[in-house]
């Protein structure tokens, strides 16, 4: 059959299932699109409200039908008529409008058809704009010149009775935000009496002290971001995005101090080795950690928020993190993957390796202690300050034993909780969310596991009692002249 012929079949059936739209030759009568605000606007992100603009074609993807599987793009030479249908409350007794989010509610999947008309198929419901059931609108941030597709429904009312048992599946899911800022207020407290011992024990003023510290001030930061936004709704778009930059700082710069809290237990097992050049100074150490901590951190947020105001062409707008877009957060599987949680694998990557080898090369340093503490038996006293550690020496191989014992389980705190994140983001929508209740608490509860690992030392707490009450402790009965062992050696 010549393919002339087939086009015309083809034109002719289309043109049978969708009326208004006429295909003759290269010709094709107008489409109907229905707006929400009036012809020559556009709605505002920043504004919340409808600002003259002139609606973009691209962003539509129109179906010809119900079963097609490829959608298309209009352009400027296509010819759309656009009629000004806004959505009111009185429109859509008794549920009210509705706005579709079909990247969070996957039911929210829609199909705008070549006739108007739009197609819902978890609902097998047709919806009509001419009647007032639905209308879309081009919604425009300016700070990060992006543009997107809102689209508001009337339910209708089997929809409404679909709706309402998954609403109340919802409401069991979102009963855990009515406790989750307990446990981030349990954790932000922890952390501050952390910050507390680490900044008044004189024996923690050190490297390792000080990166516990910068670790603990880290995740205050962004518990307490994240609990404002949680605690907020409605924030204006700047502010949101404020607030979802700096978060993303913080928690980057979290982990940061984790991953180095695991380098430094290598560069102090360095020192221990006899055959070892000499160390760097402390001062100039712990510059170049806050360098990376801190400085690392800004880097990768300047990043982020240098893509999201950059104007890419639209095949590279998955590149944008899209913060502040639809919440404070990440918009988009892809955007959380490349900004965040792909860092944090990268980094649980880095401390694995990282404990791995310090493990590894502990066991061989205690296997030749012990060595040369059995050859020492046999020499003379002097032949002994040669081959055998001092009393100091050993001191010191049991304090990085200590601190190799307290990153371990930070790694565990930190690593394993976060992985449960990972997963649970990943499972997010095939499996109920009462199953991550646990692996949420415990991921919100990380301040308090830090400070039990590193702060929660009787002896430590009740000198801290004494420095700052002049008194002792009623409940731990502890000498203020009791000097605990120091767990964190240069």
């Amino acid at each position: 059959m010549p393919i002339n012929v087939e086009m015309w079949i083809i034109q002719i059936s289309l043109a049978l299932l969708f009326p208004r739209v006429t295909l003759a030759g290269n010709n094709q009568s107008e489409m109907i699109v229905y707006k929400c605000c009036d012809v020559s606007k556009i709605f505002s992100q920043e504004l919340q409200q409808c600002v003259p603009g002139a609606f973009s074609p691209s962003l539509l993807s129109i179906y010809y039908g119900y079963d097609a599987l490829d959608p298309f793009q209009p352009t400027e030479l296509t010819p759309i008529r656009y009629i000004s249908k806004p959505i009111h409350d009185t429109d859509c007794h008794p549920s009210g409008p509705k706005i579709l989010m079909p990247d969070i509610h996957p039911e929210d999947a829609f199909r705008l058809l070549a006739n108007g008309t739009l197609f819902m198929p978890s609902y097998d419901t047709t919806l009509f704009g001419a009647d007032n059931e639905y209308c879309l609108e081009e919604v425009h941030s300016n700070l990060s010149h992006a543009s997107f597709l809102c689209v508001i429904i009337c339910p209708h009312s089997h929809m409404r009775r679909a709706k309402s048992s998954m609403e109340e599946f919802q409401f069991q899911c979102q009963a855990k935000f009515k406790v989750y800022p307990v446990l981030i207020g349990v954790s932000i407290i922890s952390l501050i009496v952390t910050v507390l011992v680490y900044s008044l024990a004189a024996d923690l003023n050190n490297v390792p002290g000080k990166n516990v510290k910068n670790l603990a001030v880290a995740l205050i930061l962004s518990l307490t971001i994240l609990l404002i936004e949680q605690l907020t709704q409605g924030l204006p778009t700047l502010l949101c995005k404020s607030i979802g930059y700096l978060m993303y700082l913080c928690f980057m710069s979290a982990f940061s101090w984790m991953t180095l809290l695991s380098y430094d237990v290598i560069t102090t097992f360095r020192k221990l080795r006899p055959n070892r050049s000499r160390l760097y100074e402390n001062e100039s150490r712990y510059f170049k950690y806050q360098l990376i901590g801190w400085g690392g951190s800004v880097l990768l947020t300047l990043l982020a928020l240098a893509m999201d105001l950059a104007p890419l062409p639209k095949q590279y707008t998955w590149m944008k993190p899209k913060i502040g877009l639809v919440s404070c957060w990440f918009a988009g599987d892809l955007a959380i993957v490349l900004y965040f949680y792909g860092p944090i694998g990268t980094m649980l990557l880095a401390n694995v390796t990282l404990f791995v080898r310090v493990a590894t090369a502990f066991s061989s340093l205690v296997q030749e202690t012990v060595v040369l503490r059995k050859y020492s038996s046999a020499t003379t006293k002097s032949t002994l300050r040669k081959h055998v550690s001092n009393s100091s020496h050993d001191q010191q191989v049991h304090l990085l034993r200590v601190r190799l014992i307290l990153g371990l389980k930070l790694f565990c705190v930190m690593g394993l909780s976060w992985t449960f994140e990972i997963i649970s983001w990943i499972l997010s929508t095939s499996t109920p969310c009462w199953m991550w209740y646990v692996p949420d608490a415990i991921n919100l509860l990380q301040g308090l596991w830090i400070f039990l690992i590193f702060g929660a030392k009787p002896k430590r707490l009740a000198e801290i009692f004494h420095k700052i009450f002049k008194t002792s402790c009623p409940i731990m009965q502890v000498p203020p002249s009791l000097v605990p062992v120091p767990v964190h050696p240069e």
